[in-house]
């Protein structure tokens, strides 16, 4: 029985019952474009292909009690974007590079992600004030102008290894302030990731 043409519904049925060649047929519809749609907003591959893998293994494990409701293509998509979510959350904040924290908020949809970008911009911004001056003025130059390490030595008249002490040394503060917000920080990270 050939099961290329059958619709999604059908195929989930069969599943149901314990078809495998169903479940392939969904598999090899499905795959591509979600393993392209993860690459797009995670940026890794190797990534990508486990997060795909691990949720067609899921769905074929839940197979006899997993429910559909309307469109599978978006229900496959709205699972993966959960996952991706899901991932970022796991990762301790150490890990999360603190330019995508440090980010201009986009104009969200949603009331509530609205509300987060600008409270995570607030607690920059008086992590800011908590620096010294000149460090903070480095750091300024670094993160929201894109300076070099040697155009900020050299417009500040400092030394490189200076400026690179400063960095460092405001990139550890400001990691040990974001620690408080870091469900916050995620949120404003993965939004980031998914516009």
């Amino acid at each position: 029985m050939g099961f290329k043409n059958l619709p999604d519904h059908l195929l989930i049925q069969k599943c149901r019952e314990g078809n495998s060649k169903a479940f392939d047929q969904l598999f090899f519809r499905y795959f591509s474009r979600l393993y392209k749609y993860t690459i797009h907003h995670t940026g890794n591959e190797q990534l990508a292909e486990e997060l795909v893998m691990d949720l067609m293994l899921w769905i074929w494990n839940k197979k006899e009690t997993i429910e559909v409701k309307g469109d599978l293509s978006s229900y496959l998509f709205k699972a993966i974007k959960n996952a991706i979510y899901n991932h970022f959350r796991k990762i301790e904040l150490d890990t999360i590079p603190i330019d995508l924290i440090i980010v201009d908020p986009p104009a969200y949809d949603n009331i509530d992600d609205q509300i987060a970008a600008r409270e995570l911009e607030e607690e920059y911004q008086l992590s800011l004030t908590m620096l010294t001056p000149q460090r903070r003025k480095v750091f300024e130059l670094s993160r929201e102008q894109d300076m070099t390490y040697a155009e900020i030595a050299g417009h500040l008249n400092l030394s490189v290894k200076t400026v690179e002490a400063h960095v460092s040394a405001s990139l550890q503060f400001m990691r040990k302030r974001f620690k408080n917000y870091a469900d916050l920080v995620t949120l404003i990270v993965v939004l980031n990731l998914l516009k």
